[in-house]
């Protein structure tokens, strides 16, 4: 094995509680031609560079996080011995992050949340790094990308350090036993119900609901060719017929078909996948963590996502974090050497910290490395899915107040899902408290 770097065998076998201690010191330098090396790093500028010392506003503040966190900025640190780094955890709210902002005090590298991304677009605050990543030999196609979290206006501020790819994700056993075949690519919300009924089991041992339904469920909408939001993206349009229809569906499964429990039920009882309690779930990011927690119990697998019968679409959602680079570091002088330190995160050795055992909750960002993943031990054979429906998946919509809406509307549907009230009622209260929540969004 080369000297100059350590492999993830080694990093395992030596504990992740090293990372404090640096052992990004043995990771490799640069790339001997001075070009691209593989998995996107970039050789580092002249040792004659002046030094400076970089703020980088964090919320992946915690647990494993953050550790992919300090193993990015030991390796960055290592390879570029003139920048210094600041790591502060001042991002972890949105009310941390407009108080920095509107001070000025906001960091040169930011992990910012993508709902405050609108707000923070028009005020000239977010820098686009497009040259810099290119003259810096940084092959962005090399990296997964949601270009709702990364870009404002089509200019690129930054790259993610999450991405969550939620996917169907089924119990294996559970459709053994009841004499079901896995769905094909083809599978419908009609097919759904109808495997559902035949899965489901709530009054067993341990219950077996057929089904659930996300507590962010934005993809049944989008699934279904409902739109919730108008244009502008100031109104809701819950209390339309095609979002009444979404809607009274979902209310279905739990109120009418009794193949889902009901919110309260759900809540009070604690149910869970990993537990056994769902045959079927329409929610989640495939990684090890999930076989962690089944602990033997039964096989999973994942699902493609089903077609809606009218739509004939099936999208699934993509989320993340993004690190930006902030216009403060241009003000500062200090652009480059930021963008320097961020491609650092996507250097092989630090992308395959995320499958190396720590639980970060989201899939490695070099593509390389994701597709890699599906190869370790605990992830389900068919975790390919989750990776060729990125492409086609959708983001949460960009606009001011996305968050306010959000926690508005939940409440008044989970009211229907429990039978308290009509989903008529529902929605008229979905679309009022929406309304209310996006006039007062803070901008």
């Amino acid at each position: 094995m080369d000297a100059s770097r350590m492999t993830r065998s080694r990093f395992l076998h030596a504990g992740v509680g090293v990372l404090a201690t640096g052992v990004f010191a043995a990771c490799g330098g640069p790339a001997a031609d001075g070009g691209v090396k593989q998995g996107g790093s970039v050789a580092p500028a002249s040792p004659s560079k002046k030094e400076v010392t970089l703020i980088v506003d964090n919320d992946w503040t915690g647990g494993d996080r953050v550790k992919i966190v300090q193993g990015w900025l030991e390796r960055a640190n290592k390879v570029y011995p003139h920048i210094k780094t600041e790591l502060r955890d001042n991002a972890a709210s949105q009310d941390k992050t407009i108080a920095l902002f509107a001070s000025g005090e906001e960091g040169d590298l930011y992990q910012l949340d993508q709902h405050v991304v609108p707000v923070f677009g028009p005020k000239n605050v977010l820098q686009d790094i497009t040259s810099t990543l290119a003259a810096l030999k940084f092959d962005v196609n090399s990296v997964y990308d949601v270009n709702n979290i990364t870009h404002w206006n089509g200019k690129r501020h930054g790259l993610l350090i999450q991405l969550n790819s939620f996917n169907f994700i089924y119990n294996i056993d559970a459709f053994q036993q009841a004499g079901i075949k896995a769905p094909a690519a083809s599978w419908t919300w009609n097919d759904w119900l109808d495997m559902a009924k035949k899965l489901n089991r709530p009054l067993d041992a341990t219950p077996q609901w057929g089904t659930t339904i996300s507590g962010e469920p934005y993809h049944m909408f989008w699934t279904a060719g409902a739109p919730y939001l108008d244009a502008k993206g100031t109104m809701s349009l819950w209390d339309t017929p095609a979002c009444r229809a979404v809607v009274q569906w979902m209310v279905d499964l739990a109120q009418r078909h009794r193949v889902m429990p009901t919110q309260r039920e759900a809540n009070e009882k604690k149910l869970n996948f990993n537990n056994g309690n769902y045959a079927i779930n329409p929610y989640a990011v495939p990684t090890p963590a999930i076989t962690k927690n089944i602990d033997g119990k039964f096989q999973w697998d994942v699902l493609p996502p089903p077609k809606h019968p009218q739509s004939g679409k099936a999208v699934n959602t993509v989320t993340g974090h993004n690190y930006l680079v902030t216009a403060k570091a241009k003000q500062r002088g200090v652009l480059t050497e930021a963008v320097q330190v961020l491609v650092e995160l996507y250097d092989k050795e630090v992308q395959e910290l995320y499958i190396s055992g720590l639980n970060v909750g989201s899939l490695p960002i070099l593509k390389s490395t994701a597709a890699k993943a599906g190869n370790m031990q605990g992830m389900p054979k068919n975790f390919k899915i989750a990776l060729d429906v990125i492409g086609t998946s959708q983001n949460f919509e960009k606009i001011i107040g996305f968050l306010d809406l959000h926690r508005a509307w939940r409440p008044e549907f989970w009211k229907a899902l429990d039978g308290e009230v009509t989903v008529e009622q529902a929605v008229a209260n979905m679309a009022r408290v929406s309304n209310a929540a996006l006039a007062q969004a803070a901008r």
